[in-house]
């Protein structure tokens, strides 16, 4: 699975805030036990759990490129495409894992790499120099990511739990919030955080943080389009279509304990 986590404030040095920061990250390790990894400076801590899948020597988080610097939980399904384009525009790589295809991706193409990439995903490129940081998450929310933004503080993660370590929001839940775990739970409205003050980033959506302002940006949405296939040949479609998907998705350095076999 992975998890992602970051804390900016960039009024006052978080020097102090580093052992907190931690126990925030270690609140994650349910979801990868395999790697811990942090980048820190004065307005700005990122932390990164891993759970490894592809390769997984060098694959280690948060990754650098240039000014950049990223943390991601996700897989594509069409990384070799992007890296072969990459590749052609003078880019090289030292990895075989699809984070850092996603860090020069977006170094490359900053948000419209988003139109590119197919897969599951929340990641946060940070740049160094303007101090800009880029969070997204795919395009049907199959990866968590929440954030809050109170007090000069933006915190993001993949749980709730490491933002209310933080102490910047307490545990108040809203009557709205109630009503919907007594009446969705253990589901939810897309957007909510439950705890007031904290939000979840939609899906297929893309935020950015600079100077103490967020600005989200939805980057798709299904299209409908009339069907004017006979039933053989939507049949047919779909099961290319599923059958392209699931291979899609058997990517990974890991020895699975299930089998996969597709009867035609």
């Amino acid at each position: 699975m992975c998890a992602i986590c970051g804390w900016i404030n960039e009024k006052e040095r978080l020097n102090e805030e580093q052992s907190t920061f931690k126990e925030m990250v270690d609140l994650m390790t349910c979801r990868g036990k395999d790697n811990t990894g942090y980048h820190f400076e004065e307005h700005i801590l990122l932390g990164h759990k891993r759970l490894a899948i592809i390769d997984l020597e060098k694959g280690n988080q948060p990754m650098y490129y240039k000014d950049y610097v990223i943390v991601y939980n996700g897989e594509l399904y069409n990384a070799d495409e992007i890296k072969e384009n990459l590749v052609e525009r003078g880019y090289k790589f030292d990895t075989t894992c699809d984070t850092e295809i996603v860090l020069k991706g977006y170094v490359e193409f900053k948000e419209k790499i988003l139109d590119m990439i197919e897969g599951i995903f929340a990641f946060c490129v940070y740049n160094r120099e303007t101090k800009e940081v880029f969070l997204a998450r795919d395009r049907f929310g199959v990866k968590p990511l929440y954030y809050c933004n109170k007090e000069n503080n933006f915190i993001f993660s993949s749980m709730i739990r490491p933002i209310l370590k933080s102490k910047v929001v307490k545990p108040y839940l809203s009557k709205e919030a109630l009503g919907e775990i007594l009446a969705l739970g253990p589901s939810k409205k897309q957007g909510s955080g439950i705890f007031t003050g904290i939000n979840e980033l939609r899906a297929a959506h893309y935020l950015r943080y600079i100077n103490g302002k967020i600005e989200i940006t939805r980057y798709w949405n299904i299209e409908t389009k009339e069907c004017k296939d006979t039933f053989d040949e939507a049949k047919e479609k779909v099961r290319e279509l599923l059958t392209d998907s699931i291979k899609r998705q058997m990517v990974s350095d890991v020895r699975s304990c299930n089998t996969f076999k597709w009867w035609a």
